[in-house]
């Protein structure tokens, strides 16, 4: 779905139906853990057969990463907005503040903290989720070169700035998110994200 088109009727029905399942099954993850939860089990929290439900989400993993894929198009759309005279890291810095936002505040930290735990040390979740974050940042280069073009200051069509970039951002945010987690998810998102970002120290290209 783009950003310029809005989705129709049965569009709008299906993304709601879909995060229906993903909120009943982020609730079953939460109480009994994501493992021991079955697919049947979402089914019946939603009264859905195990049949129709598969028509929204094929495994356990897709449901398990359905909010991500909002947060994700968030952080795209972020970077396209900041001021193209932005320092690149600054404004790559800029774009995570998004992932931030979903661990803000009692109620959200909550939730965060056992599913980001899930996330990361579930061996099927965490390959799951850098296949994820691997198209994310193939958007995120994009958005670079498109930036530099619109500043009058084209990246060559074989330079791995905007690519390398990317990459060193969001191994970043693996990292702060494995810290946060480490720490007992006592730091604040944020400065975790502040300290690596500053620890790479990369030269960008204004």
């Amino acid at each position: 779905m783009t950003r310029d088109r809005v989705p129709g009727l049965r569009e709008r029905t299906r993304l709601a139906v879909r995060r229906e399942i993903a909120e009943a099954a982020e609730t079953l993850f939460l109480e009994r853990g994501f493992h021991e939860t079955t697919i049947n089990d979402i089914a019946q929290a939603v009264n859905m057969s195990p049949r129709s439900l598969f028509r929204y989400f094929p495994t356990k993993e897709d449901i398990m990463l359905e909010k991500l894929d909002k947060v994700l198009e968030e952080m795209v759309d972020a970077l396209r907005q900041l001021p193209l005279d932005q320092p690149v890291w600054v404004s790559l810095r800029r774009t995570l503040d998004a992932m931030t936002e979903h661990v803000t505040g009692k109620a959200a930290f909550a939730v965060a903290e056992p599913i980001k735990r899930i996330m990361l040390e579930t061996p099927d979740m965490l390959a799951r989720y850098l296949v994820k974050l691997n198209g994310f940042q193939a958007e995120l280069a994009d958005v670079l070169r498109t930036r530099a073009a619109e500043r009058g200051q084209p990246f060559a069509a074989d330079d791995a700035a905007p690519s390398a970039l990317a990459g060193a951002a969001v191994s970043c945010l693996v990292v702060a998110q494995q810290m946060w987690l480490a720490l007992g998810a006592t730091t604040e998102m944020s400065e975790l994200l502040d300290r690596t970002m500053h620890a790479v120290a990369v030269e960008t290209r204004d």
